[in-house]
């Protein structure tokens, strides 16, 4: 991927083409987010294509984000404060089919990030908070980006435009322009067929409500509840012709039991 890289302002004022971001929380800080080297509104462009369209305020992602192809089409787009992304976050194939669909809260984040940091009974009030102390840190699986996208591998780059081709050719294991998230809202997953492999909302950063599963090698689909995260009471698995064929029930994300037809 030898590709020469540069940022250019609203003004055209040429940026150095690195950012720099951390995999540690410095002292202080609430969460891991991206330091870019630019201010302002921002374009990157590579062979004449333009890449990305983002905004940067001291040194975050903060606004209106979107990558593209090279042929034009959306990569992703979506919304960013302070570095983790808020509200609805769409991704796209090269085809411009819709392959997923995220909805994130940054500010929930920082109240639970808050709620970690104190980890003091009296002030635990969301329920990721509460398993954090009674589960221990795996519970931070939960505000990473390889929660939210499991495949995505942080590209081997230092520059934004570096990142959009890096997704670019590399979509299966797309990885947002963030590091740590919460999700909040409905989430989908779909393959580039139109089959959707994943349904269901989330609620502060933990599935919840009726959800669907379904593997698009063998078709088989499984329906079911989550409360809190933990699949809950009857989940029902169907073949790829829609017949019943097992139904599993849960307590508290246990299995108690399981009958195949």
């Amino acid at each position: 991927m030898p590709i020469t890289f540069f940022y250019t302002l609203a003004q055209a004022i040429e940026l150095k083409p690195s950012f720099t971001y951390r995999v540690k929380r410095a002292p202080g800080q609430l969460y891991t987010a991206l330091d870019i080297d630019a201010e302002g509104k921002i374009q990157g462009k590579t062979n004449s294509v333009q890449l990305f369209e983002a905004e940067i305020r001291k040194g975050k992602l903060n606004g209106e984000w979107k990558s593209r192809f090279s042929n034009g089409q959306l990569l992703d787009s979506g919304y960013l404060k302070k570095g983790i992304p808020h509200g609805i976050w769409k991704v796209w194939d090269s085809s411009g089919r819709l392959v997923a669909i995220r909805n994130y809260d940054a500010d929930l984040f920082i109240r639970i990030r808050e709620e970690l940091e104190l980890n003091h009974p009296r002030f635990q009030h969301t329920v990721i908070a509460v398993r954090y102390k009674r589960e221990g840190a795996s519970v931070l699986t939960y505000l990473t980006v390889n929660y939210s996208f499991p495949d995505a591998q942080l590209p081997v780059t230092k520059s934004l435009e570096g990142w959009v081709t890096s997704n670019q050719e590399r979509l299966r294991t797309y990885h947002p322009v963030f590091i740590e998230c919460l999700h909040h809202g409905f989430y989908l997953n779909k393959t580039s067929d139109g089959i959707v492999t994943d349904s269901g909302y989330y609620k502060n950063g933990l599935r919840e409500g009726v959800w669907v599963h379904r593997n698009p090698k063998n078709g088989f689909t499984e329906k079911g509840l989550y409360h809190q995260g933990y699949q809950k009471k009857e989940w029902k698995e169907y073949d790829s012709k829609g017949r019943l064929t097992a139904i599993s029930y849960f307590n508290h994300g246990k299995l108690i039991w399981r009958k195949e037809r």
